[in-house]
């Protein structure tokens, strides 16, 4: 099932009582997201459970080379020296490892719900002896209760039903800036081929307006992933903005319903906006709000 926004698509059959297999595959693989509650400990189930194949990216590829992750380490470079970093939702880890290695005062930790993803990352990390790197798994992580001077979340929010509560209890424990990337561009619709990794939200700038409009020191990137095999332009917008620990806004779902083809949806299941920005902006095109 090639669905962009879950959560939305879920919305727009009930508000024109549409008949479509998406129903079906909603009851079926996200039960657990509706209505949308505190739903982190199915929500770990369900992802364990159908663990997508995880590659370890960082034995093929430059994690510097990413144009997204090139954005948050050029920020790094600007924390204090003994600064603390999470990375939530890192995945492999090779963010946090990267980093790591390039600042050695400053102290990483990446957290993942992936069982998986927390082995790779630390059989990978142990042939170095990193004394400033640490994974967890988020069970593990929810124990404890150090603060951090930033926290990272690239291409996270997508992926979590409930993210204004999420990002509540991040904020709880940042004591300086949240750094946050989603994608832009139909990604799953052109990349998803399995089950369980579908995106629960497709955030358009009018909705990351919505969630983040009012955040302090708001500073919103857009990077090009200058990726030559999609016809489609395809990149993620970059959101940086000082925690301020104040509840994040709510998308406004009705006018998001307004701005879809209902049509489309039904027959390609994915959301498709009817402005594409991409096609509007530079390759770092860049808004703040001071």
């Amino acid at each position: 099932m090639n669905v962009q926004d879950i959560i939305a698509a879920e919305k727009m059959l009930k508000r024109f009582a549409i008949t479509s297999p998406l129903k079906e595959e909603f009851e079926k693989h996200y039960s657990f997201a509706f209505p949308i509650s505190d739903e982190s400990t199915a929500m770990s189930k369900h992802y364990n459970s159908n663990q997508i194949r995880v590659e370890d990216i960082n034995e093929k590829w430059n994690v510097r080379g990413f144009p997204r992750m090139q954005i948050f380490f050029d920020q790094i470079e600007g924390l204090a020296q003994t600064a603390k970093v999470l990375d939530y939702g890192c995945n492999h880890g090779g963010f946090a490892e990267q980093a790591a290695k390039e600042h050695p005062y400053k102290t990483f930790t990446g957290v993942d719900m992936l069982d998986n993803c927390i082995k790779m990352a630390k059989a990978r990390s142990s042939k170095h002896s990193y004394k400033n790197l640490e994974y967890l798994t988020t069970e593990d992580w929810k124990k404890q209760d150090d603060k951090y001077d930033a926290i990272v979340l690239m291409e996270v929010l997508e992926h979590i039903p409930n993210f204004r509560q999420a990002l509540m209890e991040l904020e709880a424990r940042c004591e300086g800036e949240m750094w946050i990337t989603v994608p832009h561009g139909p990604w799953e619709y052109l990349t998803c081929s399995h089950e369980a990794r579908e995106h629960f939200h497709h955030f358009e700038m009018r909705d990351i307006l919505d969630v983040f409009g009012k955040k302090k020191q708001l500073h919103i990137n857009y990077v090009s992933d200058n990726n030559k095999a999609f016809s489609t332009p395809c990149g993620q917008w970059a959101i940086t903005y000082k925690a301020d620990r104040e509840p994040p806004g709510f998308i406004d779902y009705e006018r998001k319903i307004r701005e879809q083809y209902p049509k489309k949806l039904i027959n390609i299941y994915m959301l498709t906006p009817l402005f594409n920005l991409s096609q509007r902006i530079p390759q770092y095109g860049i808004m703040g709000n001071g």
